[in-house]
């Protein structure tokens, strides 16, 4: 992977999605109940100062889940998710320093994990990004060993697999959990959120790719070991951005079972505030309607978004 051109990962994964078309766990279409999508916020979650509160947080991450599963005990919920005790669930974090400190909350996933672990041993979770000092950095508790919840860089997971991705999904993962900051970008992305963040899955030197062709993200994301495995999406509004470099106390999550609605969803939130500030509307760049229409992702398409808002 580290000789592999630009063209020949592209090629690759977009194969892979082709060859993937007829499997995977998130697959809707025009036919098909709309795709649900939970906002939700929380007053009490988050202070000013950017301070978590645990149990306000882990009321976000059960009120949402409640929402997309139609269940409120959490076992239940995760059940209908598909996971079971038996799986290795990754979780995909996003630890970000542009222009200031806007990580993934480490309350908002230890609050998820806390959750999964109704239905699972703590073990098989494994939180991830590209290196482990950018998840220390950003507060995580950082693990390797065969006991507790597992918190880990790509480069110490044994390198990367089929299609250029870590072997950490590829050989270890059967369940995925996407989950990205709320954050607005300039240039070919709207917002940088559930489907850029899995750059952090494939080698560095292949990260540059994406400049200049967004829709090189959405192939990654099509690649069988991310598209299959994705059970679940979940934005961290808590803190976030609705222009460059402009801290935003959101106070709230978007969870989804299909990716591609909560990145839609979660661009309408930052445009809701930016409308309110008098700043021009995001547009749905073409790589986020690409993710339905040719690689099917999910769905961008608000007619068949049912987006159910609850405030705690």
């Amino acid at each position: 992977m580290n000789t592999q051109s630009r063209r020949q990962f592209m090629g690759s994964a977009a194969a892979g999605g082709l060859l993937a078309g007829m499997g995977g766990i998130i697959r809707p279409s025009a036919a098909a109940a709309k795709s649900k999508v939970a906002v939700v916020r929380n007053e009490k979650a988050i202070s000013d100062r950017n301070i978590c509160h645990p149990g306000e947080t882990r009321k976000l991450v059960d009120s949402a889940l409640e929402i997309v599963t139609g269940h409120a005990n959490p076992k239940d919920a995760w059940t209908a998710l598909g996971v079971t005790k038996d799986d290795i669930v990754g979780i995909k974090v996003n630890c970000n320093s542009w222009t200031f400190l806007l990580s993934t909350h480490p309350e908002l996933v230890y609050a998820l994990c806390d959750s999964l672990k109704t239905v699972m041993p703590e073990n098989n979770i494994v939180i991830y990004e590209r290196y482990t000092n950018e998840l220390a950095r950003a507060g995580y508790r950082t693990n390797k060993s065969s006991s507790g919840i597992r918190c880990v860089g790509t480069e110490e997971t044994g390198g990367f697999g089929c299609g250029g991705i870590t072997k950490l999904l590829t050989d270890q993962c059967t369940k995925l959990i996407n989950i990205p900051s709320l954050k607005t970008v300039k240039g070919d992305f709207s917002g940088s959120l559930f489907l850029k963040n899995h750059i952090g899955s494939i080698p560095p030197n292949q990260m540059s790719n994406c400049h200049g062709n967004a829709i090189f993200c959405t192939e990654v994301c099509a690649q069988p070991d991310i598209k299959n495995k994705t059970v679940l999406a979940v934005c961290d509004g808590l803190r976030g951005t609705y222009g460059r470099g402009v801290p935003w106390y959101w106070k709230g999550i978007i969870m989804s079972r299909d990716q591609v609605a909560a990145e839609y969803v979660s661009l309408q939130v930052i445009n809701e505030k930016r409308i309110a500030e008098k700043k021009k509307a995001l547009p749905v760049k073409d790589y986020v309607s690409a993710a339905g229409s040719r690689f099917g992702l999910g769905t961008a398409d608000p007619a068949n978004i049912e987006t159910v808002k609850r405030e705690l």
